[in-house]
């Protein structure tokens, strides 16, 4: 696939196929660098007598999930509404709602973990027989609360706390008859993965790890540091990452989303590739090391 970069605002995102480099079943291959980060946790908490295996038993593939966190009402104190795992009241006026995944939930063959809380939503077509619905998430990285762990980019030059931008692709021909079907979504699940795998800021270079030392004045994030490359937010990334075991960077609680399709008003009209347009809604800064922050990004994925 060939990556095309687009600023908007402050920052631009491209999204590229997994690099293929190396096999996915090698040590030190970048997949599984990236299930380890999603499995360590916080080393703060652990009192030694957890095992993998106890804390993985409760996980569930894509789509395994049938109970429905929307409500036709306020569930309130009726105690048949509050019942972990199961539906509240799932009396919809109009017309039925089922699940397609719920955060928590895992793709089995990458390892990777639906995280953060699902916002800006899109779908199109990867191919003939696939859906692919995107979806980003809510998750303040350390500045705030509700931390995901890292995914990386640039072939594993930086790691990146906070939202994720993920994506899950269907069999087309049973999502088309998935409302009437008994089965769980994950009958229908071909894949998930993050999509964003290449990053660029606004100077068109690549970014890269942070400086621990000073300002970080090549690959920068933009939203993470001011005019000169200084680190500005409150907190440093904490989750594993690939320099000094933490993160480089935090992509800030991204909202709103627009999926535009390739020519979607008509040959020719829109734009040459498939685009998923988000933003970063907010930050809280050092406001002691703030010289001249670059600003909140829109995010340009293609």
């Amino acid at each position: 696939m060939t990556c095309t970069i687009l600023a908007l605002v402050s920052i631009a995102f491209t999204a590229c196929a997994q690099s293929t480099s190396s096999c996915p079943g090698a040590v030190d291959s970048l997949h599984q660098r990236q299930l380890a980060f999603a499995w360590e946790g916080s080393s703060a908490n652990y009192a030694g007598n957890a095992t993998l295996a106890e804390e993985a038993a409760v996980l569930r593939p894509i789509g395994e999930h049938k109970a429905r966190i929307a409500e036709a009402s306020d569930a309130g104190d009726t105690a048949a509404y509050l019942v972990d795992g199961a539906d509240g009241d799932v009396a919809f006026q109009f017309n039925n709602l089922k699940v397609l995944a719920t955060v928590g939930e895992v793709d089995y063959m990458t390892g990777m973990m639906i995280v953060g809380v699902p916002d800006g939503l899109g779908a199109m077509l990867a191919d003939d027989q696939t859906v692919r619905c995107v979806v980003q998430s809510e998750s303040y990285g350390p500045v705030y609360a509700n931390e995901a762990h890292p995914y990386l980019v640039n072939d594993g030059a930086a790691a990146i706390t906070g939202s994720h931008v993920q994506y899950v692709d269907y069999d087309r021909e049973m999502m088309s008859t998935f409302m009437t079907s008994s089965l769980p979504a994950s009958t229908m699940v071909k894949g998930a993965g993050e999509l964003i795998t290449k990053a660029y800021n606004l100077k068109g270079e690549a970014v890269g790890p942070r400086s621990r030392t000073g300002p970080t004045t090549s690959g920068a994030f933009d939203s993470n540091v001011d005019a000169d490359g200084n680190y500005v937010l409150v907190a440093p990334p904490v989750a594993g990452g690939v320099s000094q075991q933490e993160s480089d960077w935090v992509m800030q609680s991204l909202c709103s989303a627009q999926l535009a399709e390739k020519h979607q008003w008509g040959e020719g009209k829109g734009f040459e590739d498939d685009i998923f347009l988000t933003n970063e809604e907010w930050i809280i800064l050092d406001e002691s090391n703030d010289k001249m922050h670059i600003g909140l990004p829109a995010h340009a994925i293609n």
